[in-house]
C-alpha cells in the first residue's frame, strides 16, 4: 500500500524462452484438493508462486516458449487430463495460478505455455495475429547466446523495440564474451537487413537506426544473480559455474 494506489493492479506480461527442466516442477504446483498458502504449512509451497510474492499488486503473466515446452505439449495432446493440457484449449488456459495472500500484496500469477513453435517469434503477439500479449520483458535462463543463432533475432528484436531482455549464464565469462560479440552481431544484421522485415519489426530506417546505435559495456551489464541455484556444476573449472549464476 506504500507504492500503489488503493486498488490499483500493475499487469506484467513477461515471455519466458527457453523453458526446459522448469517444466518438470509443473506438476509440483498443482494441489487439487487443498488451497496453497504461505499459512499452510503442510503443503509444499508451490514453483513460480514466489514472484507473487515479490511483486505485490501485480497481475502477473508468465509465458514459456521453447522446444521443450513444444515437446511437452505434444506429449500432452495424448493425455487430455494432464497438467499441461489445458494448454491446448481454445483459448488456451493457464497451467498454473497462483493469488498471494491479502497480507502479501494480493498479487496474481497465471503461467502459461505457448504450443505454436519450437522457438519465440514475433508473429506470436496479438498484435500481428497469434495467441500472446506484447511482453513487458523477455527473460532466458541459461540461454547461451553466443552458442545458438536462434537468439540473434530474439536480440535484435529487444532492441529495436526497446523491451528489456534478462538472460541468465552459467559463467560470468560467457555473458562477457557474448556483450563482446553483440557489436559484430548487431552491424552484421543491420548490413543484410535480414531481421528488419517481417511481423512485429519497426520499419527498415528505423530497425537500422536501433542496431548502429553507439553502446557501450555499460548498456549490458553483468551482475550475480541472487536466485541462482547453490553449487558449482562438475565441470574441471577454478571459476564459478552456476546453473543461473549470472544475469545480463
Amino acid at each position: 500500500k506504500r507504492t500503489v494506489p488503493e486498488g490499483e493492479r500493475i499487469p506484467l506480461v513477461v515471455h519466458y524462452i527457453g523453458a526446459e527442466v522448469e517444466l518438470n516442477y509443473l506438476p509440483l504446483c498443482v494441489d487439487l484438493t487443498v488451497p496453497t498458502s504461505i499459512n499452510n504449512p503442510l503443503m509444499p509451497f508451490p514453483r513460480f508462486s514466489e514472484l507473487a510474492l515479490l511483486l505485490p499488486h501485480h497481475d502477473i503473466q508468465l509465458i514459456m516458449f521453447g522446444n521443450g515446452v513444444k515437446n511437452l505439449l505434444t506429449e500432452a495432446k495424448k493425455k487430455p487430463n494432464s497438467v499441461a493440457a489445458a494448454a491446448l484449449k481454445t483459448p488456451p488456459e493457464p497451467v498454473y495460478t497462483y493469488t498471494a495472500p491479502e497480507e502479501s500484496g494480493s498479487a496474481k500469477l497465471a503461467v502459461y505455455l505457448d504450443a505454436t513453435s519450437d522457438k519465440w517469434s514475433p508473429s506470436s503477439l496479438t498484435k500481428y495475429g497469434g495467441p500472446h500479449p506484447f511482453p513487458d520483458a523477455l527473460v532466458a535462463p541459461n540461454a547461451g547466446l553466443g552458442s545458438y543463432p536462434a537468439w540473434h533475432p530474439v536480440v535484435v528484436w529487444a532492441l529495436t523495440h526497446k523491451v528489456p531482455f534478462a538472460v541468465t549464464e552459467y559463467a560470468e565469462q560467457s555473458c562477457e564474451t557474448q556483450r563482446m560479440a553483440f557489436r559484430s552481431l548487431l552491424g552484421r544484421q543491420a548490413q543484410y537487413g535480414t531481421v528488419c522485415t517481417g511481423a512485429g519489426t519497426p520499419t527498415p530506417e528505423m530497425c537500422i537506426e536501433a542496431l548502429m546505435r553507439a553502446r557501450s559495456e555499460a548498456d549490458f551489464p553483468i551482475v550475480v544473480n541472487p536466485f541462482q541455484r547453490p553449487g558449482q556444476r562438475p565441470l574441471p573449472t577454478r571459476v564459478p559455474n552456476v546453473p543461473n549464476g549470472f544475469v545480463m
